[in-house]
């Protein structure tokens, strides 16, 4: 993960990402997701990376401008647990019963 550890990270405002960064020298574009997963876009030009930035909506510049159209590939692979229908339904009914006296 040296690569990671390297580039300049900035912060961005955004429901699907938090934080982007490039290399200039391997015209890489790094964009972190919000599930923390890390992918890695190659040939992309530093104007793909300051539009991204300057876009209002990073989700919507992302899908007209990044996805489908370079080559990529994931460097952080952040895994999940999926929370157990049986899990959630005792989340959501915990506390005491209606028809328990309090």
């Amino acid at each position: 993960m040296g690569v990671l550890n390297a580039v300049t990270w900035k912060a961005v405002e955004s429901s699907l990402f938090t934080a982007a960064a490039y290399r200039p020298e391997a015209r890489q574009l790094y964009l972190r997701f919000r599930d923390g997963n890390i992918y890695r876009y190659f040939d992309c030009t530093a104007e793909v990376y300051e539009s991204f930035l300057a876009a209002e909506s990073k989700g919507r510049y992302f899908a007209s401008h990044i996805r489908n159209r370079f080559r990529y590939e994931q460097v952080r692979y952040v895994h999940r647990r999926r929370e157990r229908s049986a899990d959630r339904r005792a989340t959501i009914t915990a506390g005491p019963s209606p028809m328990q006296p309090a």
